[in-house]
């Protein structure tokens, strides 16, 4: 299990519960950080929400492919943030 943390755009607060709910059915839970604004390409800055998750590489992948459908985006970056997770 490795910690991943995934950009999610800035949207209504239903279309962000759906998501969680879907989430934590795959992996057990999250972690919801702070909004922070981010900019790509030549976009105007943009708000997104940071959220990280304790997965396997495929269950992060599938998330990543259900997040991109979820919100309708052309791309959703996720990145790992440990190689190892431990619950104690």
């Amino acid at each position: 299990m490795k910690l991943y943390e995934i950009l999610l755009p800035e949207t209504a607060l239903e279309n962000h519960i759906s998501w969680d709910t879907k989430v934590v059915k795959i992996t057990g839970g999250l972690t919801i950080l702070s909004p922070i604004k981010g900019k790509w390409h030549d976009s105007m800055l943009e708000v997104v929400v940071p959220v990280r998750i304790a997965t396997t590489p495929e269950k992060m992948r599938e998330i990543a492919l259900m997040t991109k459908e979820h919100y309708d985006q052309g791309s959703v970056i996720f990145y790992e943030i440990s190689p190892n997770v431990e619950f104690v």
